[in-house]
């Protein structure tokens, strides 16, 4: 079936990333099943002023995930993996397991001694249902349910890895290169650290301020992949190419968002919770239309989205540099793939995401673009004066971040006669607009 609906040109995604202040972005889209377009816009970082290009490499944060979905089921398919691989106990390949997060050799744990720990499977953590949180943090008391409600959880794909690691005897880099990378032609793609000559693109905050980077050096299925919009665009062109039943049953829902204790709490609608779904690796928003997979990535100043309409066989993703690019994501998706208002209505409530048209939204923005030149050149009184008026402007679920700048810039205006102890300082570990402060 052929897609009438037609990318818009260049300057209609210039003025998106105008509206949202996003410096940079590349995007690849999808017609018929087969790689149909792609462009490269704006700056990779806006101090050296180094353009994006198409083979410009960005964070693609949990765009990861879907690939390594794919993965497991090439590693299934090929007989590196067991045929019901999908449904044994993990537990009995890698009792012990040491979470992304904690450095210390010692702080692991067991999933041989309790029945919620000998329940997890493949299944249950391709689909968010292992009841593990997004990330297991040093001494946290960690309590979960497998199968009972959906949680997303990237700890629960590290997990996955690690025992697909220790069976195969390769790492994911490897594997994913074999499996996925070469045979799709992906060839600026890795789960590793790219090399030094590796075009990346720099992150910025919401103001375009290029930011240094974050994260941990290791491989991670849950978020660690670096890649370009045209490498990303051939995998969404092999998933809907491919044929094999099996594949399909990776895209069928296996728990609906109505699991969502979160997207309950946060009031999304009955409607929106019976009708998006999680499959192996995806959401999917169920329609008559036809059914669209979807998934996105959001790491500190890099926001990605893709989209798939299985029916008419059309798909877009694209990558921002850009702590507000997740803002931009309806206007994106609804010129190629069609309506997304559920999925996208589940994610934004959800995560607390905004448009970039919301109301106070380009208002806020200007104000903190102000701020922050004011905090750079040591005018704190002006630059708290200007969140005090970002405040008053914010929705409830953004007032407690302006709140804690405020009382940021309170005690830098103290600092002149107020010494300031490491017990006190300890309470404003964080990233702050182009200010970094540790302890």
């Amino acid at each position: 079936m052929h897609s009438k609906r037609s990318l818009p040109n260049n300057e209609f995604f210039q003025m998106l990333m105008n509206e949202a202040f996003i410096p940079g972005m590349s995007v690849a889209a999808v017609s018929d099943g087969k790689p149909s377009w792609n462009s490269a816009l704006g700056i990779a970082n806006t101090k050296s002023g180094a353009p994006v290009t198409t083979d410009t490499v960005f964070e693609a944060a949990s765009l990861s995930k879907p690939v390594f979905a794919y993965l497991v089921w090439k590693l299934i398919e090929d007989g590196k993996l067991a045929p019901d691989f999908m449904k044994q106990p993990l537990y009995k390949i890698l009792p012990e397991y040491k979470p992304f997060f904690i450095d210390s050799p010692t702080k692991s744990i067991r999933f041989d001694d309790s029945n919620a720990g000998r329940a997890l499977t493949a299944n249950l953590v391709l689909s968010h249902s292992t009841g593990l949180p997004n990330w297991i943090k040093p001494d946290e008391k960690l309590e979960y349910q497998p199968g009972k409600d959906y949680r997303y959880s990237g700890e629960g794909f590290h997990y996955l890895q690690k025992v697909i690691e220790k069976l195969t005897g390769a790492s994911l880099q490897e594997l994913a290169k074999k499996y996925v990378f070469v045979p799709l032609g992906m060839q600026h793609s890795c789960f590793s650290l790219p090399d030094k000559t590796t075009k990346l693109a720099s992150g910025h905050n919401e103001t375009e301020e290029p930011q240094e980077r974050t994260g941990r050096p290791e491989e991670n299925a849950g978020g660690s992949l670096h890649t370009t919009a045209c490498d990303y665009g051939r995998f969404l062109a092999a998933c809907l190419d491919e044929k094999k039943s099996s594949f399909n049953e990776f895209l069928q829902a296996t728990v609906y968002m109505a699991k969502d204790t979160e997207a309950v709490k946060k009031g999304v609608t009955t409607q929106v919770l019976n009708s998006v779904a999680w499959t192996l690796g995806w959401g999917l928003q169920e329609a008559e239309q036809g059914n669209i997979v979807f998934h996105w990535g959001d790491k500190p100043n890099f926001k990605a989205f893709a989209a798939v309409n299985l029916k008419d066989r059309s798909a877009i993703v694209y990558f921002t540099n850009s702590e507000n690019g997740l803002a931009i994501a309806e206007d994106m998706v609804k010129t190629t793939v069609g309506n997304l208002e559920r999925g996208l209505s589940y994610l934004f409530k959800t995560y607390d995401y905004e448009r970039y048209d919301a109301p106070n939204w380009k208002e806020r923005h200007e104000l903190q673009k102000e701020a922050e030149t004011a905090e750079k050149n040591h005018d704190y009184k002006l630059a708290k004066e200007l969140f005090e008026k970002i405040l008053l402007l914010s929705p409830k679920n953004k007032k407690s971040e302006v709140e804690h700048r405020i009382e940021w810039l309170n005690a830098l205006t103290r600092v002149q006669t107020t010494l300031l102890t490491e017990e006190i300082l300890k309470r404003y570990v964080g990233q702050y607009g182009p200010l970094s402060i540790t302890v």
